[in-house]
């Protein structure tokens, strides 16, 4: 009804620059729609390595090394609370460019498979004769092949792509926990309910994340030296928080 309204009785120069307007109108909002989280993850990532003092911390503008980097601050959180090496950083950058190239050849074959279905769909309009009739058989083979290949991608793209979600939501729970525990166990489970019921809603998860840019609670203080006989206690506790406009942590800045 949205479009059928404006295009009665119109010319067909109008009908394109109707449909040239609403599609202009919807890459935009599909932009921004996709941009505008990528945007706020980046600067958030990008503020944390740096309070962490993460080498390369420019990489969280790059879509698999952000991977990189939030594996990293997991690492890092790893390493100062619990004395774990995970090296989460090697792995999420490992099957991130596994998943990022079998999905390249998921595409290939797809793509391979339409033109052979176009190749074979011409082929059955022309004259059979008994010669081409075996040249038919030879062409569906063809696409039948073409066809596994494709499923043994996706099987493969399957699994790549759930070990990557396991790896990427157990190093996001660490990125809440070394930023803030207080509030960690609540932004990490509205950062996987809100995709599963509402996938309209997912940008609500960058904004948690971007949140979070300025926080490093959970990272004990280094214990300084001479306190041999003090609590662990005594040293870990961060500093309390004063909201002035000079301090490292500043809300308004990004």
């Amino acid at each position: 009804m949205f479009l059928s309204a404006p295009l009665t009785n119109a010319t067909s120069t109008e009908f394109l620059a109707y449909l040239g307007f609403s599609l202009s109108f919807m890459a935009i909002v599909l932009l921004i729609y996709s941009g505008v989280p990528y945007v706020l993850e980046s600067i958030a990532y990008y503020r944390m390595a740096q309070l962490r003092k993460i080498p390369r911390a420019w990489l969280a503008w790059i879509p698999i090394g952000r991977s990189w980097i939030m594996g990293s601050i997991s690492d890092h959180y790893q390493e100062k609370v619990n004395k774990k090496i995970t090296n989460r950083r090697k792995w999420l950058l490992i099957l991130g460019v596994v998943a990022a190239v079998l999905g390249i050849l998921f595409g290939v074959c797809f793509c391979s498979m339409l033109v052979q279905m176009i190749t074979d769909a011409g082929v059955h309009f022309m004259d059979i004769t008994e010669d081409f009739t075996i040249e038919t058989e030879e062409i569906s083979l063809e696409l039948i092949s073409i066809s596994m290949r494709m499923l043994a991608v996706l099987f493969f793209l399957s699994v790549a792509s759930i070990l990557l979600t396991v790896f990427r939501y157990m190093a996001l729970f660490d990125v809440f926990r070394s930023c803030d525990p207080s509030v960690s166990t609540l932004f990490f489970i509205l950062s996987i309910a809100i995709p599963l019921f509402a996938s309209g809603l997912t940008f609500v998860v960058s904004i948690l994340i971007f949140i979070c840019r300025f926080r490093n609670y959970g990272i004990p203080k280094a214990q300084p030296e001479g306190w041999p006989g003090h609590r662990q206690e005594d040293w870990q506790q961060p500093d309390s928080i004063k909201w002035q406009h000079d301090r490292p942590d500043d809300p308004w800045k990004l």
